[in-house]
Protein backbone atom coordinates (compact mmCIF):
# COMPACT_ATOMS: atom_id res chain seq x y z
CA UNK A 1 0.00 0.00 0.00
CA UNK A 2 2.67 2.35 0.80
CA UNK A 3 4.31 1.64 -2.35
CA UNK A 4 1.37 2.49 -4.31
CA UNK A 5 0.90 5.51 -2.95
CA UNK A 6 4.69 6.49 -3.44
CA UNK A 7 4.07 5.36 -6.83
CA UNK A 8 1.51 8.00 -7.44
CA UNK A 9 3.16 10.63 -5.88
CA UNK A 10 5.91 10.87 -8.11
CA UNK A 11 3.63 10.24 -11.47
CA UNK A 12 1.98 13.16 -10.28
CA UNK A 13 4.77 15.47 -9.62
CA UNK A 14 6.10 14.89 -13.21
CA UNK A 15 3.15 15.48 -15.15
CA UNK A 16 2.97 18.94 -13.12
CA UNK A 17 6.35 19.67 -13.95
CA UNK A 18 6.04 19.12 -17.93
CA UNK A 19 2.86 20.81 -18.45
CA UNK A 20 4.14 23.52 -20.17
CA UNK A 21 5.95 21.84 -22.86
CA UNK A 22 3.17 19.89 -23.34
CA UNK A 23 1.18 22.37 -24.12
CA UNK A 24 3.56 24.06 -26.77
CA UNK A 25 3.78 21.17 -28.56
CA UNK A 26 0.28 20.84 -29.42
CA UNK A 27 -0.47 24.17 -29.49
CA UNK A 28 -2.56 24.16 -26.71
CA UNK A 29 -2.66 27.11 -23.97
CA UNK A 30 -2.29 26.44 -20.07
CA UNK A 31 -6.04 27.11 -19.77
CA UNK A 32 -6.69 24.09 -21.57
CA UNK A 33 -8.56 21.52 -19.76
CA UNK A 34 -6.13 19.57 -17.37
CA UNK A 35 -8.10 16.16 -18.46
CA UNK A 36 -7.18 16.53 -22.17
CA UNK A 37 -3.77 17.32 -21.41
CA UNK A 38 -3.32 14.26 -19.49
CA UNK A 39 -4.72 12.31 -21.99
CA UNK A 40 -2.51 13.57 -24.98
CA UNK A 41 0.42 13.27 -22.93
CA UNK A 42 -0.38 9.47 -21.95
CA UNK A 43 -0.88 8.50 -26.03
CA UNK A 44 2.28 10.63 -26.26
CA UNK A 45 4.47 8.43 -24.10
CA UNK A 46 2.65 5.37 -25.26
CA UNK A 47 3.21 5.87 -28.54
CA UNK A 48 7.05 6.79 -28.07
CA UNK A 49 6.97 3.87 -25.86
CA UNK A 50 6.13 1.11 -28.51
CA UNK A 51 7.41 3.46 -32.22
CA UNK A 52 8.89 -0.04 -33.12
CA UNK A 53 5.77 -1.54 -33.83
CA UNK A 54 3.66 1.21 -35.27
CA UNK A 55 3.35 1.65 -38.99
CA UNK A 56 3.99 4.79 -41.08
CA UNK A 57 0.73 7.11 -41.57
CA UNK A 58 -0.13 7.20 -44.88
CA UNK A 59 -0.10 10.63 -47.22
CA UNK A 60 -2.82 11.52 -49.97
CA UNK A 61 -1.17 13.63 -53.03
CA UNK A 62 -3.72 14.48 -55.87
CA UNK A 63 -2.24 12.70 -59.59
CA UNK A 64 -3.38 14.59 -62.71
CA UNK A 65 -4.01 12.60 -66.08
CA UNK A 66 -4.15 14.00 -69.25
CA UNK A 67 -5.42 11.88 -72.62
CA UNK A 68 -5.72 14.97 -74.74
CA UNK A 69 -3.82 14.70 -78.76
CA UNK A 70 -0.53 15.24 -78.93
CA UNK A 71 -0.35 15.83 -82.43
CA UNK A 72 -2.08 16.45 -85.20
CA UNK A 73 -1.58 15.70 -89.18
CA UNK A 74 -3.43 17.14 -92.31
CA UNK A 75 -3.93 15.29 -95.65
CA UNK A 76 -4.29 18.47 -98.13
CA UNK A 77 -4.15 16.63 -101.97
CA UNK A 78 -7.42 16.84 -102.44
CA UNK A 79 -9.30 19.83 -103.60
CA UNK A 80 -12.09 21.27 -101.55
CA UNK A 81 -10.95 18.37 -98.56
CA UNK A 82 -8.95 18.13 -95.82
CA UNK A 83 -8.28 14.89 -93.71
CA UNK A 84 -7.22 15.12 -90.17
CA UNK A 85 -5.39 12.79 -88.72
CA UNK A 86 -4.35 11.66 -85.06
CA UNK A 87 -2.83 9.38 -82.83
CA UNK A 88 -5.02 7.86 -79.32
CA UNK A 89 -3.98 6.40 -76.53
CA UNK A 90 -2.45 2.21 -77.66
CA UNK A 91 -4.86 -0.35 -75.45
CA UNK A 92 -7.53 2.30 -74.48
CA UNK A 93 -10.74 3.10 -75.94
CA UNK A 94 -11.49 6.63 -76.63
CA UNK A 95 -14.35 8.99 -78.39
CA UNK A 96 -13.43 11.78 -80.04
CA UNK A 97 -14.66 15.64 -81.49
CA UNK A 98 -13.26 17.33 -84.04
CA UNK A 99 -13.81 21.58 -83.76
CA UNK A 100 -12.96 24.00 -86.32
CA UNK A 101 -12.79 27.82 -87.15
CA UNK A 102 -11.47 29.50 -90.25
CA UNK A 103 -8.87 32.39 -90.34
CA UNK A 104 -10.87 35.39 -89.00
CA UNK A 105 -14.04 33.55 -87.39
CA UNK A 106 -13.91 34.00 -83.60
CA UNK A 107 -15.01 30.61 -82.09
CA UNK A 108 -14.52 27.14 -83.11
CA UNK A 109 -17.49 25.01 -83.43
CA UNK A 110 -17.77 20.86 -83.81
CA UNK A 111 -18.51 19.79 -87.21
CA UNK A 112 -19.00 15.91 -86.48
CA UNK A 113 -22.51 14.67 -85.53
CA UNK A 114 -21.50 12.20 -83.74
CA UNK A 115 -18.56 10.90 -81.47
CA UNK A 116 -16.02 9.48 -83.41
CA UNK A 117 -14.52 5.75 -82.59
CA UNK A 118 -12.17 6.55 -85.82
CA UNK A 119 -9.10 8.61 -85.37
CA UNK A 120 -9.48 10.59 -88.50
CA UNK A 121 -12.11 12.82 -90.17
CA UNK A 122 -12.43 13.79 -93.64
CA UNK A 123 -13.67 17.53 -93.70
CA UNK A 124 -15.41 18.15 -96.73
CA UNK A 125 -16.53 21.80 -96.12
CA UNK A 126 -13.40 23.52 -97.11
CA UNK A 127 -13.08 26.05 -99.43
CA UNK A 128 -10.01 26.86 -101.71
CA UNK A 129 -6.74 28.56 -100.79
CA UNK A 130 -8.30 29.24 -96.75
CA UNK A 131 -6.32 28.85 -93.86
CA UNK A 132 -8.42 26.81 -91.19
CA UNK A 133 -7.86 25.64 -87.37
CA UNK A 134 -8.36 22.53 -85.66
CA UNK A 135 -8.74 21.06 -82.20
CA UNK A 136 -9.25 17.45 -81.08
CA UNK A 137 -11.04 16.15 -78.42
CA UNK A 138 -10.43 13.18 -76.42
CA UNK A 139 -13.45 11.36 -74.44
CA UNK A 140 -13.00 8.93 -71.60
CA UNK A 141 -14.85 6.22 -70.73
CA UNK A 142 -16.17 8.02 -67.73
CA UNK A 143 -16.76 11.10 -69.70
CA UNK A 144 -13.98 12.71 -68.68
CA UNK A 145 -13.39 15.44 -71.90
CA UNK A 146 -9.45 16.47 -72.65
CA UNK A 147 -8.86 19.28 -75.34
CA UNK A 148 -5.60 19.64 -77.61
CA UNK A 149 -4.44 22.54 -78.50
CA UNK A 150 -5.15 24.12 -81.84
CA UNK A 151 -3.57 23.55 -85.27
CA UNK A 152 -3.28 25.50 -88.43
CA UNK A 153 -3.68 23.83 -92.08
CA UNK A 154 -3.84 25.79 -95.47
CA UNK A 155 -6.22 24.01 -98.18
CA UNK A 156 -4.63 23.46 -101.61
CA UNK A 157 -5.01 26.08 -103.83
CA UNK A 158 -7.24 25.18 -107.23
CA UNK A 159 -6.56 26.39 -110.90
CA UNK A 160 -8.98 26.14 -113.35
CA UNK A 161 -8.46 24.93 -117.00
CA UNK A 162 -8.20 28.03 -119.15
CA UNK A 163 -10.55 29.19 -121.62
CA UNK A 164 -10.95 27.80 -125.01
CA UNK A 165 -9.03 29.45 -127.65
CA UNK A 166 -9.97 30.51 -130.73
CA UNK A 167 -13.60 30.74 -130.27
CA UNK A 168 -15.87 31.31 -132.99
CA UNK A 169 -19.35 31.18 -134.24
CA UNK A 170 -20.42 30.30 -138.34
CA UNK A 171 -24.11 30.92 -139.66
CA UNK A 172 -25.51 27.92 -141.65
CA UNK A 173 -28.93 26.74 -142.61
CA UNK A 174 -31.13 26.36 -139.77
CA UNK A 175 -27.71 25.86 -137.49
CA UNK A 176 -25.43 27.80 -135.79
CA UNK A 177 -21.69 26.01 -136.12
CA UNK A 178 -19.69 26.81 -133.15
CA UNK A 179 -15.60 26.24 -133.28
CA UNK A 180 -13.04 26.41 -131.35
CA UNK A 181 -9.36 25.20 -130.02
CA UNK A 182 -8.54 23.01 -126.80
CA UNK A 183 -8.03 24.65 -123.60
CA UNK A 184 -4.91 24.51 -121.16
CA UNK A 185 -5.61 22.27 -118.46
CA UNK A 186 -5.75 23.28 -114.49
CA UNK A 187 -5.38 21.46 -111.19
CA UNK A 188 -6.95 18.43 -112.77
CA UNK A 189 -7.49 16.87 -116.68
CA UNK A 190 -10.07 18.87 -118.51
CA UNK A 191 -13.32 16.24 -119.28
CA UNK A 192 -15.32 18.50 -121.83
CA UNK A 193 -16.51 21.56 -123.02
CA UNK A 194 -19.88 23.37 -121.63
CA UNK A 195 -22.17 25.52 -124.50
CA UNK A 196 -23.63 27.91 -123.67
CA UNK A 197 -26.74 29.82 -125.63
CA UNK A 198 -29.26 32.78 -125.10
CA UNK A 199 -31.49 35.49 -127.13
CA UNK A 200 -29.12 38.20 -124.86
CA UNK A 201 -26.04 38.63 -123.65
CA UNK A 202 -27.00 38.70 -120.03
CA UNK A 203 -29.07 35.73 -119.69
CA UNK A 204 -27.35 32.05 -121.57
CA UNK A 205 -28.32 29.13 -120.23
CA UNK A 206 -26.23 25.57 -120.77
CA UNK A 207 -27.53 23.69 -123.82
CA UNK A 208 -25.07 20.94 -124.65
CA UNK A 209 -21.83 19.15 -122.88
CA UNK A 210 -19.41 17.64 -125.09
CA UNK A 211 -16.42 15.41 -125.08
CA UNK A 212 -13.13 17.14 -124.87
CA UNK A 213 -11.51 15.56 -128.16
CA UNK A 214 -14.12 17.21 -130.10
CA UNK A 215 -14.02 20.91 -130.48
CA UNK A 216 -16.87 21.64 -132.66
CA UNK A 217 -21.09 22.19 -132.37
CA UNK A 218 -23.93 22.30 -134.05
CA UNK A 219 -26.57 23.75 -133.17
CA UNK A 220 -29.83 22.91 -134.96
CA UNK A 221 -32.72 23.71 -132.04
CA UNK A 222 -32.93 27.56 -133.48
CA UNK A 223 -35.33 29.29 -135.16
CA UNK A 224 -34.09 30.78 -138.40
CA UNK A 225 -33.20 34.22 -138.80
CA UNK A 226 -33.16 35.14 -134.60
CA UNK A 227 -30.10 36.33 -133.21
CA UNK A 228 -28.58 34.16 -130.69
CA UNK A 229 -25.85 34.41 -128.37
CA UNK A 230 -22.80 32.08 -127.48
CA UNK A 231 -20.05 30.95 -124.97
CA UNK A 232 -17.94 28.12 -124.34
CA UNK A 233 -16.15 27.09 -120.53
CA UNK A 234 -13.71 24.16 -120.38
CA UNK A 235 -14.91 21.54 -117.62
CA UNK A 236 -12.27 19.36 -115.42
CA UNK A 237 -12.92 15.83 -113.76
CA UNK A 238 -13.90 17.48 -110.45
CA UNK A 239 -16.28 19.73 -112.64
CA UNK A 240 -14.86 22.78 -111.99
CA UNK A 241 -15.68 25.13 -114.84
CA UNK A 242 -13.05 27.47 -116.64
CA UNK A 243 -13.63 31.40 -117.13
CA UNK A 244 -15.96 31.96 -120.12
CA UNK A 245 -15.14 32.65 -123.95
CA UNK A 246 -16.17 35.94 -125.65
CA UNK A 247 -19.97 36.17 -126.44
CA UNK A 248 -20.50 35.83 -129.71
CA UNK A 249 -23.70 36.28 -131.61
CA UNK A 250 -25.08 34.43 -134.89
CA UNK A 251 -28.19 34.70 -136.98
CA UNK A 252 -29.34 31.28 -138.51
CA UNK A 253 -29.89 30.70 -142.32
CA UNK A 254 -33.68 29.75 -142.67
CA UNK A 255 -34.01 26.69 -145.35
CA UNK A 256 -34.30 28.46 -148.44
CA UNK A 257 -37.87 29.39 -148.99
CA UNK A 258 -37.65 31.70 -152.24
CA UNK A 259 -38.15 29.08 -154.73
CA UNK A 260 -39.52 25.66 -155.05
CA UNK A 261 -37.49 23.86 -157.52
CA UNK A 262 -38.63 26.07 -161.14
CA UNK A 263 -41.04 28.12 -159.42
CA UNK A 264 -41.11 31.42 -157.47
CA UNK A 265 -42.37 31.81 -153.99
CA UNK A 266 -43.57 34.98 -152.21
CA UNK A 267 -40.72 34.65 -149.48
CA UNK A 268 -37.77 36.32 -148.38
CA UNK A 269 -35.11 33.87 -146.27
CA UNK A 270 -36.32 35.90 -143.67
CA UNK A 271 -39.09 34.57 -141.95
CA UNK A 272 -40.08 37.45 -139.28
CA UNK A 273 -39.39 40.18 -142.39
CA UNK A 274 -40.78 39.55 -145.61
CA UNK A 275 -40.75 42.79 -147.37
CA UNK A 276 -37.78 43.06 -149.54
CA UNK A 277 -35.74 42.26 -152.46
CA UNK A 278 -34.27 39.65 -153.60
CA UNK A 279 -32.45 37.35 -156.64
CA UNK A 280 -32.46 33.79 -156.88
CA UNK A 281 -30.41 31.90 -159.36
CA UNK A 282 -31.41 28.04 -160.34
CA UNK A 283 -29.61 25.80 -162.34
CA UNK A 284 -31.85 22.17 -163.71
CA UNK A 285 -30.75 19.40 -165.78
CA UNK A 286 -33.40 17.07 -167.17
CA UNK A 287 -30.77 13.52 -167.58
CA UNK A 288 -33.58 11.69 -169.41
CA UNK A 289 -36.55 9.53 -169.11
CA UNK A 290 -36.70 6.68 -166.88
CA UNK A 291 -39.86 5.24 -168.01
CA UNK A 292 -42.62 6.71 -170.38
CA UNK A 293 -45.47 5.33 -172.10
CA UNK A 294 -47.65 7.22 -175.48
CA UNK A 295 -50.07 6.48 -178.11
CA UNK A 296 -49.24 8.78 -180.56
CA UNK A 297 -49.52 8.71 -184.37
CA UNK A 298 -47.38 8.09 -186.43
CA UNK A 299 -45.74 6.42 -183.50
CA UNK A 300 -48.53 4.42 -182.21
CA UNK A 301 -48.46 2.39 -178.54
CA UNK A 302 -44.69 1.91 -177.66
CA UNK A 303 -43.06 2.13 -174.07
CA UNK A 304 -39.82 3.89 -173.37
CA UNK A 305 -37.13 3.35 -171.21
CA UNK A 306 -34.11 5.79 -170.34
CA UNK A 307 -34.42 7.76 -173.19
CA UNK A 308 -31.91 10.97 -173.01
CA UNK A 309 -33.50 14.01 -172.53
CA UNK A 310 -30.44 16.51 -171.78
CA UNK A 311 -32.06 19.44 -171.11
CA UNK A 312 -29.92 22.39 -169.02
CA UNK A 313 -32.32 25.15 -167.79
CA UNK A 314 -30.65 28.06 -166.32
CA UNK A 315 -32.71 30.81 -164.42
CA UNK A 316 -32.94 33.84 -162.59
CA UNK A 317 -35.28 36.16 -161.29
CA UNK A 318 -35.06 39.28 -159.67
CA UNK A 319 -38.99 39.99 -156.79
CA UNK A 320 -40.27 41.81 -154.46
CA UNK A 321 -42.11 39.99 -151.49
CA UNK A 322 -44.48 41.68 -149.46
CA UNK A 323 -46.57 40.68 -145.88
CA UNK A 324 -45.15 38.71 -143.24
CA UNK A 325 -46.29 35.34 -143.44
CA UNK A 326 -46.37 35.09 -139.52
CA UNK A 327 -50.00 37.23 -139.78
CA UNK A 328 -53.13 35.85 -141.16
CA UNK A 329 -52.50 37.89 -143.97
CA UNK A 330 -50.48 35.65 -147.31
CA UNK A 331 -47.19 36.85 -148.41
CA UNK A 332 -47.36 38.49 -152.33
CA UNK A 333 -44.24 39.04 -154.48
CA UNK A 334 -44.22 40.29 -158.25
CA UNK A 335 -40.87 39.68 -160.49
CA UNK A 336 -39.82 38.80 -163.68
CA UNK A 337 -37.88 35.50 -164.17
CA UNK A 338 -35.49 35.23 -167.28
CA UNK A 339 -34.33 31.19 -168.58
CA UNK A 340 -31.77 29.94 -170.95
CA UNK A 341 -32.41 26.91 -172.13
CA UNK A 342 -29.67 24.51 -173.95
CA UNK A 343 -29.78 20.86 -174.93
CA UNK A 344 -26.91 19.00 -175.48
CA UNK A 345 -24.74 18.53 -178.62
CA UNK A 346 -25.31 14.48 -178.36
CA UNK A 347 -28.84 13.49 -178.92
CA UNK A 348 -30.64 10.85 -181.26
CA UNK A 349 -31.64 11.41 -185.04
CA UNK A 350 -34.45 12.83 -183.95
CA UNK A 351 -35.22 16.00 -184.82
CA UNK A 352 -38.14 16.70 -183.06
CA UNK A 353 -37.16 16.37 -179.70
CA UNK A 354 -34.56 18.39 -177.12
CA UNK A 355 -32.29 15.03 -177.95
CA UNK A 356 -31.83 16.49 -181.81
CA UNK A 357 -28.16 18.11 -182.49
CA UNK A 358 -27.43 21.72 -182.72
CA UNK A 359 -28.06 21.28 -186.52
CA UNK A 360 -31.93 20.94 -185.63
CA UNK A 361 -34.41 22.15 -187.49
CA UNK A 362 -37.21 22.42 -185.76
CA UNK A 363 -35.93 22.96 -182.19
CA UNK A 364 -32.76 25.66 -181.15
CA UNK A 365 -30.13 24.60 -179.58
CA UNK A 366 -30.23 27.45 -177.24
CA UNK A 367 -33.73 29.44 -176.57
CA UNK A 368 -34.07 32.37 -174.34
CA UNK A 369 -37.43 32.96 -172.53
CA UNK A 370 -38.90 35.16 -170.09
CA UNK A 371 -42.47 36.17 -168.30
CA UNK A 372 -43.31 38.41 -165.65
CA UNK A 373 -44.97 36.74 -162.53
CA UNK A 374 -46.91 37.43 -159.24
CA UNK A 375 -47.18 34.45 -156.43
CA UNK A 376 -49.04 33.97 -153.11
CA UNK A 377 -47.36 31.95 -150.39
CA UNK A 378 -49.29 30.86 -147.47
CA UNK A 379 -48.58 28.64 -144.44
CA UNK A 380 -51.75 26.59 -144.16
CA UNK A 381 -51.97 23.23 -141.92
CA UNK A 382 -48.90 20.45 -140.25
CA UNK A 383 -46.40 23.29 -141.56
CA UNK A 384 -47.52 23.28 -145.00
CA UNK A 385 -46.88 26.37 -146.93
CA UNK A 386 -49.15 27.00 -150.19
CA UNK A 387 -48.03 28.72 -153.34
CA UNK A 388 -50.13 29.58 -156.40
CA UNK A 389 -48.87 32.06 -158.86
CA UNK A 390 -49.22 33.45 -162.62
CA UNK A 391 -47.00 33.71 -165.10
CA UNK A 392 -47.04 35.89 -168.23
CA UNK A 393 -44.96 35.27 -170.95
CA UNK A 394 -43.15 32.42 -172.70
CA UNK A 395 -40.78 30.98 -169.74
CA UNK A 396 -43.08 28.00 -169.48
CA UNK A 397 -42.21 27.13 -172.74
CA UNK A 398 -39.38 25.07 -171.22
CA UNK A 399 -41.97 22.16 -171.61
CA UNK A 400 -42.02 20.73 -174.88
CA UNK A 401 -38.57 20.34 -174.87
CA UNK A 402 -38.89 17.71 -172.06
CA UNK A 403 -40.15 15.37 -174.73
CA UNK A 404 -38.99 14.13 -178.17
CA UNK A 405 -42.89 13.41 -179.50
CA UNK A 406 -43.87 17.18 -178.73
CA UNK A 407 -43.53 20.19 -181.42
CA UNK A 408 -43.11 23.88 -180.43
CA UNK A 409 -46.21 24.36 -182.64
CA UNK A 410 -48.80 22.77 -180.91
CA UNK A 411 -47.24 23.32 -177.32
CA UNK A 412 -45.86 27.11 -177.31
CA UNK A 413 -47.58 29.00 -175.17
CA UNK A 414 -47.64 33.09 -173.54
CA UNK A 415 -48.62 32.28 -170.04
CA UNK A 416 -49.45 29.58 -167.46
CA UNK A 417 -49.64 29.24 -163.60
CA UNK A 418 -48.15 27.02 -161.22
CA UNK A 419 -49.39 25.45 -157.71
CA UNK A 420 -46.97 24.47 -154.95
CA UNK A 421 -46.19 22.55 -151.83
CA UNK A 422 -43.37 22.67 -149.35
CA UNK A 423 -42.89 21.48 -146.37
CA UNK A 424 -40.75 20.31 -143.45
CA UNK A 425 -40.30 16.69 -142.71
CA UNK A 426 -36.95 16.39 -141.02
CA UNK A 427 -34.18 18.52 -139.11
CA UNK A 428 -32.77 20.86 -141.88
CA UNK A 429 -34.21 18.79 -144.88
CA UNK A 430 -37.82 19.58 -146.33
CA UNK A 431 -40.07 18.19 -149.25
CA UNK A 432 -41.00 20.47 -152.49
CA UNK A 433 -43.65 19.79 -155.57
CA UNK A 434 -44.60 22.49 -157.90
CA UNK A 435 -47.34 22.01 -160.84
CA UNK A 436 -46.68 23.72 -163.66
CA UNK A 437 -49.31 24.26 -166.07
CA UNK A 438 -49.20 26.07 -169.74
CA UNK A 439 -52.31 27.58 -170.61
CA UNK A 440 -54.18 27.89 -173.99
CA UNK A 441 -51.57 26.18 -176.25
CA UNK A 442 -53.69 23.55 -178.71
CA UNK A 443 -53.70 21.00 -175.84
CA UNK A 444 -54.24 22.44 -173.18
CA UNK A 445 -57.77 24.07 -173.88
CA UNK A 446 -59.17 23.13 -170.14
CA UNK A 447 -57.48 25.25 -167.34
CA UNK A 448 -59.13 23.45 -164.54
CA UNK A 449 -58.70 19.75 -165.75
CA UNK A 450 -54.96 19.89 -168.20
CA UNK A 451 -54.20 17.40 -170.34
CA UNK A 452 -50.34 18.85 -169.96
CA UNK A 453 -48.56 19.60 -166.97
CA UNK A 454 -45.35 18.79 -165.26
CA UNK A 455 -44.47 18.02 -161.54
CA UNK A 456 -41.56 18.50 -159.91
CA UNK A 457 -40.35 17.21 -156.92
CA UNK A 458 -37.34 18.09 -154.85
CA UNK A 459 -35.95 16.75 -151.32
CA UNK A 460 -33.73 19.27 -149.22
CA UNK A 461 -30.34 18.79 -148.42
CA UNK A 462 -30.32 15.44 -149.94
CA UNK A 463 -28.69 14.23 -152.57
CA UNK A 464 -29.40 16.72 -156.03
CA UNK A 465 -31.14 14.11 -157.71
CA UNK A 466 -34.84 14.36 -158.24
CA UNK A 467 -37.98 12.78 -160.03
CA UNK A 468 -40.47 14.42 -162.26
CA UNK A 469 -43.91 13.68 -163.89
CA UNK A 470 -44.38 14.99 -167.01
CA UNK A 471 -47.76 14.17 -168.68
CA UNK A 472 -49.15 14.98 -172.35
CA UNK A 473 -51.70 14.82 -174.78
CA UNK A 474 -51.16 10.85 -175.46
CA UNK A 475 -48.60 9.66 -173.60
CA UNK A 476 -46.36 10.36 -170.24
CA UNK A 477 -42.62 9.75 -168.61
CA UNK A 478 -40.85 10.22 -165.66
CA UNK A 479 -38.03 12.06 -165.59
CA UNK A 480 -34.62 12.13 -163.59
CA UNK A 481 -33.23 15.47 -162.93
CA UNK A 482 -30.52 17.49 -160.17
CA UNK A 483 -31.51 20.89 -158.86
CA UNK A 484 -29.25 23.73 -157.09
CA UNK A 485 -30.38 27.04 -155.96
CA UNK A 486 -28.44 30.31 -154.74
CA UNK A 487 -30.41 33.32 -153.23
CA UNK A 488 -28.73 36.44 -153.30
CA UNK A 489 -29.90 39.10 -150.80
CA UNK A 490 -28.87 43.03 -150.96
CA UNK A 491 -29.31 43.24 -147.17
CA UNK A 492 -27.64 39.52 -145.93
CA UNK A 493 -27.75 38.34 -141.92
CA UNK A 494 -25.89 39.91 -139.94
Amino acid sequence: MYLIIVFLFFQFSYLYANTDSVAVVNNLSVENNIETAITTTTLSLTLSANADNVLPLSVSEKVEINYAVEKIDFDTNTINTIIIKWFGKENMEFFYNVYKKKEGDPDFYKINENPLSVTFYVDADVNTGTIYYYKVETIDSLGNTFLSKEYSVRSTDLYLPSPPFGFKVYQDVECSVLKWNSSSKGTFEITGYIIYRGEDAESMTKIAEVKPTELKFNDEEVIPAKKYYYKVTAVDERRNESNPTEILSCVPFPMQRTCLILMPTAYRNDIFNNWGLNIDLSYTYYIGGIFGEHNLFPYGNDSDSFLKVGASILSGDVKLSGFNDENQIPSIAFGYVYTILMQDKFGSSQTTGVQASFTGKEKESMKMMGGFYSVISKKVFFDMNLHTGYILGEQINFIPYLSKYLTLEDNIVAHGYFIGFSRKIFSRMGLRTEIIVPAENKINQSLLMPVQYLINTYIDRFINFNISYFHFNGGYVWLGYINFKFTIFPNPYK
